[in-house]
């Protein structure tokens, strides 16, 4: 039963910690960046792993509720919707924007994290599976990254020079975002919103991160274009990601029906159940009585039906 009055906050479960990152994963950052924005006072609770039961990081606990990866922004939204102050113009060009991250960006750094075998062997691994225990530390790594491996196949993504291409597209496109936004702040305007936590969630996993050849991989992309989109992940990081913790004594969402515990009700309904059950049983051992005599009229031989043997 919960106590009336109390507040409990949502419990929001993303992967372990990676470099100076709270998050090993974009969507769990961009989680974490959004509750920030959005000024929800969440509770935030760090896995080992990177999946549960329930599939992929992040989770959002809310009483008996649980909202997966697909659909906790959904969860967030319904009450505090952060897109709720940009035009529809807006609203179409933040939409392709996204796509643009996650179609690319997305892409390019999962194959400098995962698919790069230097990278891997003597970054990511270490990074990853310092938080679990020593004797599972293989097994688990080599699964994650068979994982990421198969997604880049299916992608088509094999080499450097894709990737390089790939991030030259939307680095460049998004540094050109910013620079005709005439607030320069954010990608809505004057105030963040849900994409600044998706751009901003891929930008810190690339740029907050200490992979020595990334200089490699954006030889492509104009310096002015790096050090604008370097800009932004520095100011959305002090700004939201290396904040206090939001403070709030008032109940954000509703709470379930708060329900009174009654004990004289509650003993009365037990001694009800079990006089019941006394009842059941009676009348189960009855009915076996009666079967058992029934038969027995029923089915004893009469005088007629026994055979008379004679002595010769």
């Amino acid at each position: 039963m919960f106590e009336e009055g109390a507040v409990l906050r949502p419990i929001v479960t993303h992967s372990p910690s990676f470099f100076e990152l709270p998050a090993t994963n974009s969507r769990c950052l961009e989680a974490i960046l959004y509750c920030n924005m959005a000024k929800i006072p969440v509770q935030f609770k760090e896995s080992k792993y990177h999946s549960s039961c329930q599939g992929a990081l992040p989770h959002v606990q809310y009483y008996s509720e649980v909202f997966c990866s697909l659909n906790y922004l959904e969860f967030f939204k319904k009450k505090c919707n952060l897109g709720w102050c940009l035009s529809s113009e807006q609203v179409i060009l933040s939409n392709a924007t996204v796509s643009l991250v996650r179609e690319k960006l997305h892409l390019a750094i999962m194959y400098i994290h995962w698919g790069d075998q230097n990278n891997y062997d003597h970054i990511t691994y270490a990074e990853v599976s310092k938080h679990l225990p020593f004797v599972s530390r293989w097994l688990y790594m080599r699964r994650e990254r068979a994982k990421f491996l198969e997604i880049l196949r299916l992608q088509g993504l094999y080499s450097k020079q894709q990737v390089q291409s790939l991030l030259k597209d939307s680095i460049e496109t998004l540094a050109l975002q910013l620079s005709n936004n005439p607030d320069g702040y954010f990608f809505g305007g004057e105030s963040s919103t849900s994409i600044d936590a998706t751009i901003a969630s891929e930008f810190l996993l690339l740029f907050a991160t200490n992979y020595e050849n990334l200089g490699k991989y954006l030889e492509l992309c104009s310096d002015s274009a790096i050090q604008t989109c370097r800009n932004y992940t520095n100011r959305i990081k002090e700004k939201f990601l290396l904040c206090a913790p939001i403070a709030s004594t008032e109940i954000v969402w509703e709470k379930p029906t708060v329900m009174k515990f009654d004990q004289k009700a509650s003993d009365n309904e037990k001694d009800n159940m079990e006089e019941e059950e006394r009842r059941s049983w009676l009348f189960v051992l009855g009915s076996i009585a009666f079967i058992v005599i029934f038969s027995g009229v029923n089915y004893s031989p009469g005088l007629e039906d026994i055979d008379v043997y004679e002595d010769e």
